[in-house]
């Protein structure tokens, strides 16, 4: 189950909120009046890992996540490389189902941003 672990101003003066569980994490950045100005939903953590963004302006993208992590004698930062389909349906059966503790105001909004790329790549 999804669970908070980090919230609050960081120093770009902007408010973040962070849950995370084995398989998700989601980042979600919020802006003056408590507006959601984008979000971005890390999924299969342990497996290949992927992640669903949205933001105000742009709108939804989905990308894996190249950990950067190819030689161990390296230590390179995790980059979002283009992807193929998404997963849609499995990912938002699951979110629904681990994010059943977190804010509501929160979940409703990721989980209607999903149900909308849902409908979008279905045409």
């Amino acid at each position: 189950m999804l669970k908070e672990l980090l919230s609050g101003k960081y120093r770009d003066k902007e408010d973040r909120r962070w849950f995370s569980d084995d398989y998700f994490d989601l980042i979600v950045w919020i802006g003056q009046n408590f507006v959601i100005k984008g979000f971005q939903l890390c999924y299969d953590k342990r497996g290949k890992e992927r992640a669903i963004t949205w933001l105000r302006d742009k709108g939804l993208s989905h990308e894996k996540i190249d950990d950067g992590e190819a030689s161990p004698e390296k230590n390179r930062s995790p980059i979002l490389l283009p992807d193929g389909q998404c997963p849609v349906q499995e990912v938002l059966e699951r979110f629904e189902a681990n994010s059943a503790d977190i804010d509501t105001a929160v979940r409703s909004f990721v989980l209607s941003k999903i149900e909308e790329y849902k409908a979008v790549i279905k045409k």
